[in-house]
């Protein structure tokens, strides 16, 4: 179907709007599936089997396994057959194709991921006009959530956990402070010096100079956060210090 219809993703979501429509049944299937029926008698089957040891391993044990096998299409559990027979799944579809070309087996191999059932008759003008409506409203859901999702990866003013809270009715959520927006404000927080420290220190160093070990001893924040305002301020011009390496504010 890919082959057929380069933009799979498209195809694909076209086929689960009709699925929901009723208009088909889509049915996923992520395994192979392997469909068998014995065309020969069980004694022309067994003198067969002298004659090709690795066929009578495999098809004995599907005998044993299997009845009703020379009756009707029979769907093998290719994960159990390997376990009993200890042989792995390219040498079993080796044996089973050998033997369909000699006509001792018809066989049907599935090896796609999704099959289509029409539930509805195929004239596509009485089958899909009454469900107009559904399938449009199905698109515009879609459409919605992709812009959705697109506005989520672009969010970064909201937090990321209140914004997929809103998304389904609570808006009581509080911020995270785990998703990379609130990681960003507390690191871009962290950047700039405390408004207070800064307050404190110019009404500090107003009258007179004093060096780090006199400035932490009369504010009280962390010494890195002083140490760091220090550094903040003497970059930007606004400190200077003296020979006895005591800060004061230029005027």
């Amino acid at each position: 179907m890919c082959c057929l219809f380069p933009e799979a993703g498209k195809t694909y979501q076209g086929l689960q709007i009709l699925d929901r429509c009723g208009i088909i049944r889509l049915s996923q299937q992520f395994e192979k599936q392997l469909r068998i029926q014995f065309l020969l008698s069980s004694d022309r089957l067994l003198d067969y089997f002298e004659k090709d040891l690795e066929a009578s391993m495999i098809g004995q044990s599907i005998l044993r396994i299997y009845g009703g096998i020379h009756e009707q299409m029979t769907t093998i559990d290719l994960p159990f057959l390997m376990r009993k027979t200890g042989v792995h799944e390219e040498k079993i579809l080796q044996i089973l194709e050998r033997m369909e070309s000699l006509q001792c087996l018809q066989m049907e191999l599935n090896r796609s991921d999704a099959s289509v059932t029409y539930l509805c008759p195929r004239e596509d003008e009485r089958t899909l006009n009454p469900h107009r409506k559904q399938i449009e409203r199905q698109y515009q859901l879609k459409e919605q959530q992709l812009e959705r999702m697109i506005e989520f990866a672009n969010q970064h003013n909201s937090c990321l956990s209140q914004y997929l809270m809103s998304y389904f009715g609570d808006e009581q959520g509080k911020p995270c402070g785990k998703c990379s927006v609130c990681l960003g404000r507390i690191e871009d927080r962290d950047k700039y010096p405390p408004s207070d420290l800064i307050t404190e220190l110019k009404t500090l160093l107003k009258d007179s100079p004093l060096d780090i070990h006199g400035i932490r001893e009369r504010l009280n924040f962390e010494p890195q956060q002083i140490l760091d305002v220090l550094d903040h301020l003497t970059d930007l011009g606004q400190l200077s210090r003296d020979e006895q390496q005591r800060f004061q504010f230029k005027k």
